[in-house]
């Protein structure tokens, strides 16, 4: 450390360098450093050597590369055909969202025409949707990632896949909601409602004054606002549906198994 040597050492030097230091207000407002204070220099200067020598044991001569650790494998994870994940990311999730959209019209059709069939076959249908989803992660892991993907970048793609997917199927909501239902859902709910309140079935009058109270709230909502409401629902649970998706389909290569 070289604050207030100068100052604290007068008969170092050329005189001349001595009547600087005696005469300049500069130098005589240097204070010497404290031993409290040089302890903490001493300290910072050991930490930042360690650091410095754990910097080049896991840098130099690729010793970052044939240890692998975690932080390693997740930045690479990260990089790794980075351009292609959006690319296929929006393709599939462009599929899928096309397949939302095809099964979200078997919804009112089925309460239209009183078709029970639809129904189930729209539910059934949704279920369908974490195995697409594993699907294309499969197709995105054999044909981009040369048959190897980590845990992370998996769950990134199959979020990504699911976000342009509720997007797509947002457009598609918007414009029945705005231009085509008028209120048919929550009608056909209501007169379901008060034929279940007819029939007189014992404890069922606080279940049918929730639901209703439910449907009150969901009519009060603008057509952007229920699109809105059906697009963050779908992007919250499919990306918990993408957990264990890349958990499934995450491989590791063979180099990394046998490191």
């Amino acid at each position: 450390c070289n604050l207030g040597v100068v100052g604290s050492n007068p008969t170092r030097g050329s005189e001349k360098a001595e009547d600087v230091t005696e005469h300049s207000p500069l130098f005589s407002y240097i204070p010497v450093p404290s031993p409290n204070l040089l302890k903490i220099y001493s300290l910072h200067a050991t930490v930042s050597n360690y650091i410095c020598n754990f910097a080049k044991l896991f840098f130099h001569n690729g010793g970052w590369r044939q240890r692998r650790p975690l932080l390693y494998i997740l930045m690479t994870s990260m990089a790794e055909n980075k351009g292609y994940m959006q690319r296929y990311a929006m393709l599939f999730g462009t599929y899928m969202g096309v397949f939302w959209i095809l099964k979200f019209i078997l919804f009112p059709l089925g309460l239209k025409y009183n078709l029970p069939f639809l129904s189930f076959l729209f539910m059934g249908l949704t279920l369908c949707v974490p195995f697409m989803g594993y699907y294309y992660l499969r197709i995105y892991r054999n044909q981009v990632c040369g048959g190897a993907i980590n845990f992370l970048p998996a769950w990134l793609f199959t979020v990504s896949m699911y976000i342009f997917s509720a997007l797509l199927t947002a457009v598609a909501h918007y414009i029945y909601f705005r231009y085509i239902d008028h209120g048919f859902i929550l009608d056909t709910y209501e007169n379901l409602l008060s034929s279940l309140s007819a029939s007189n079935v014992p404890g069922i009058e606080a279940y049918l004054k929730q639901l209703n109270e439910a449907l009150d709230a969901i009519r009060a909502l603008s057509p952007i606002d229920i699109t809105f409401q059906l697009m963050s629902q779908n992007v919250f649970y499919c990306s918990l549906l993408a957990l264990p998706t890349a958990l499934f389909a995450m491989r590791r290569r063979k180099d990394e198994v046998a490191g």
